[in-house]
Formats: structure tokens, sequence, C-alpha cells
């Protein structure tokens, strides 16, 4: 859905869980155009698993009814991961950002979902003050006291919505001012060495770099006694490896003389920022740039829809 009048489009991002009115109602409110729907159901066919599905389904139902202007545009993305709803959030931005030209109000729904989706999409506005977060609060319940603590209470013991629960999983953070977009794309290219050959060469990275525009350094041999390959191969140290070294994001491999890891915080980075993807998103750009930049740092990655994401428009 293009809108050519100049007029401002209305947008909203929303997870949907187990809540209906926390998603519909803000969408009739805002009079969105255009709501992205994040949602997972890891098992259909298993009837704890599909209650997911039927929630899901009602929020599209009542959106075709109160607000059929709307555009619906689903993401199939595991909920309970941080980085893959930090990384849908910011595709999101960055796609509409390249359909509109900038020309939006983008509304993120903060109270829908889970803990993982509501941090990540806080996080997102933050990156981004042209994102607009609000919270929902609640005016009437399903659940009387007396059926709360049926559900929730073990006799008198309060117990929650969960008896038991698995070990905690640490959320691996980094600190983006440092990365820029040349980094992350350096970072991505290193990975994908490191993928098909189990002991790389300096010279692996070095041509995935060229292949990927990232290598602008021509070595000129008659300057000194050194080849153009070891002038190269300084070069790949000292622009490429020490800078992602710095920041934690690399480290010399302790197997393999020449190649170089990604830790966890440059996993973190990848899982983000990457630039492996499988196609657009409906509605993006495929000529949008990877990066918009703030000067030299990368502030979101607009690269059409990453990583194993699956998004679909529904009409």
């Amino acid at each position: 859905m293009e809108d050519r009048s100049g007029k401002r489009q209305r947008l909203m991002i929303a997870c949907v869980i187990t809540e209906v009115a926390v998603v519909v109602d803000p969408v009739v409110f805002y009079e969105i155009d255009r709501v992205h729907l994040i949602h997972y159901v890891r098992n259909p066919d298993d009837p704890g698993n599909r209650i997911y599905k039927e929630f899901y389904d009602e929020v599209v139902r009542q959106l075709k009814e109160r607000r059929p202007e709307a555009e619906i545009v689903e993401h199939f993305e595991k909920v309970y991961y941080y980085h893959d709803m930090l990384r849908t959030v910011l595709n999101i931005f960055g796609d509409e950002n390249a359909r509109t030209d900038g020309n939006m109000d983008l509304y993120v729904n903060i109270t829908s979902g889970r803990s993982e989706y509501a941090a990540a999409a806080m996080m997102g506005c933050m990156f981004h003050h042209e994102m607009i977060p609000f919270t929902v609060r609640a005016e009437e319940r399903t659940l009387s006291p007396e059926d709360f603590r049926r559900i929730y209470y073990e006799g008198d013991r309060p117990v929650g919505q969960y008896l038991t629960v698995k070990d905690p999983v640490k959320v691996q953070t980094f600190d983006p001012s440092v990365m820029t977009g040349d980094m992350i794309e350096m970072l991505d290219a290193l990975d994908s060495v490191n993928s098909r050959c189990k002991r790389p060469y300096a010279l692996d990275y070095i041509e995935e770099l060229k292949d990927r525009n990232l290598w602008n350094y021509d070595p000129d041999s008659n300057r000194s006694k050194s080849t153009a390959e070891q002038k190269e191969r300084m070069y790949l140290r000292r622009a490429v490896f020490d800078p992602l070294i710095d920041c934690g994001c690399v480290r010399k491999s302790r197997n393999a003389k020449s190649k170089y890891e990604i830790t966890s915080e440059g996993r973190a980075v990848l899982d983000i920022f990457g630039t492996k993807r499988r196609g657009p998103s409906p509605g993006a750009d495929p000529r949008a740039s990877f990066f918009i930049t703030d000067g030299d740092r990368p502030s979101i990655w607009t690269s059409p829809t990453a990583r194993g994401s699956t998004v679909a428009v529904i009409s």
C-alpha cells in the first residue's frame, strides 16, 4: 500500500500472544493505516500451542471488522528471543522508513507481547526517536478475583502462571556506539568465510571483502621491500581485525593460526544487524541501503528482511 498523497502514514508495531483488546483497540484509536503483527506458534498441531494461533486469528478478525482500512503485515518470529525481537523491530522501521521516505508516524505497542518483545521494542525506540512508544492499561478484566485465585494459586499459596521454569539464559549485550556500518559488514564477511573454511587464510578474508566492495586498499609494491601480498595482510590486520578485536566482536583463534573467531558479543551484533537476508519484506524498497547512518555510526539496518524472518501481508 503506497500513499502518494503526501499524507503521513500512521503505522504500528504490536506483538500478539494471548491478548486481543490490547492490540486491536490502539489500532482503532490511532486510526492506523498499516499494522505489523509479530507472533509465533512453535507447533500448531499441539493443542497447547494452538491457542496462540487462535488469539492471533481473533486479532486479525477484529482488525478487519473494526479497522478495515488497515493493512495487516504478519511477522512470524520467535517472540521469546530478545535478539530476534530487536532485529524484527529495527527491520520494520528500516523497511517502512525506506517505503514512506520517512513520511510516517510509527507507533510501537510496548504493552503487547512477551517481556522480551517489550524490552526490544523499547530499545528500538531509543535507537530511533521517530518511533513512538506507548502503553495500554487495563480497564476491565476477564478474570474475577475468585477466578484469579483459582488459576494462579495452589490452595492458599500463590504460584503464578508457571510452576517451574528452565535455567536462565544470559542476554548478550554490546555497545552499538563503537560499531560502524562497515565494521558490521566486515564482521558478517568474516563470519561467512569462517562458515566455509575450517582453516581460512588471509587471502580468503580479503577476497570476501573485495566481493562485498569493502576493500579499497591498493598496495604499491614499488615503494618498499614488502610484497603486495604482505602489505595486504598487514592492512587486513590493521584495518579490519584490530578494530573488531578492540570492540570485543572478534578474537584470535587458538586452534588455527590465521583464523579469527566471532565472540558472543559479535554474534549478538550479527543476530540483530547481520546482512544476510532472504528477500524483501512486502512494501520494502529493494534499493534501500543497508544502513541509515548517523555520522559514521550505523543507526539502523534498513536492508529488506533479514536472517530467518518470515513476513506476509494479509489481505
